[in-house]
């Protein structure tokens, strides 16, 4: 917790330091931030380098993106959190039912108090770890050349990665936010013949694997149920949250 706690006051505080930098030198501030950036990761010894670049890009990108934007984004930020909350908690409500589906409640009623102590642990245990994973997987010929290829990018054209990703993630709200109009067409019968052989072939292949006892009835039912409870039932709740009119009051 000290460490993420620490990492993201560094953060805060070279955004401030950047943002200083861009509205003072402008383009110039992102020049030479990203070359300091792209000299740390090819001198940095091992890992630590691209640990550098990592908390370096950060601030550039966030800095890039809120220079191209309007001075006020007040309402966006707040929607971003309103977003990532949704997504936290769908995430702890599929971990209560997978316990209670595989009755880990049952055998011990008192774990659901423990819900609370996980909700508040456990994002700083995956940053802190998706970042160690982020840092060693950039510590590589493929993460230089990514590094490299985001840094002139934003050198050409400053903010354009978040701000393509927010227009991105704005049509897909936008999609899911669309009224339901169902307009049943009847299916060409070479679709079906299509569909009725991948099936057959996809039947024919789980049997196969079954018989070889490289697939199992048990990991068949294990791999449904964690799609069910952490894919399919948290996008269906998630969908139906942000289509409610709650949801955007």
């Amino acid at each position: 917790m000290g460490w993420v706690l620490g990492g993201v006051g560094l953060l805060g505080l070279l955004l401030l330091g950047y943002t200083y930098l861009l509205r003072r030198y402008g383009r110039l501030a992102t020049l030479i931030s990203s070359v300091s950036l792209v000299a740390m990761h090819w001198v940095g010894r091992h890992s630590f380098g691209s640990g550098v670049v990592i908390a370096g890009l950060v601030p550039l990108l966030i800095g890039n993106y809120t220079q191209r934007q309007a001075p006020s984004r007040s309402t966006s930020f707040r929607r971003l959190l309103r977003y990532i909350t949704l997504g936290y908690g769908l995430f702890l409500l599929a971990l209560v039912i997978n316990a209670i589906i595989t009755g880990s409640i049952g055998a011990f009623p008192n774990g659901i108090w423990g819900i609370l102590n996980l909700a508040f642990n456990l994002p700083f245990g995956l940053i802190y770890d998706r970042f160690h994973l982020l840092r060693y997987g950039v510590d590589s010929g493929v993460g230089f050349c990514l590094i490299a290829a985001i840094l002139l990018v934003e050198i050409r054209l400053p903010g354009a990665i978040l701000h393509h990703i927010g227009q991105y993630a704005n049509k897909i709200l936008g999609i899911i936010r669309q009224p339901i109009v169902w307009q049943w067409q009847p299916i060409p019968r070479k679709t079906l013949v299509l569909l009725v052989v991948l099936g057959m072939l996809w039947i024919a292949v789980l049997v196969w694997q079954q018989q070889q006892g490289i697939l199992t009835w048990d990991s068949v039912g294990y791999a449904l149920r964690l799609i069910g409870v952490f894919i399919i039932f948290p996008v269906i709740v998630g969908i139906g949250l942000i289509r409610s009119r709650l949801w955007l009051l």
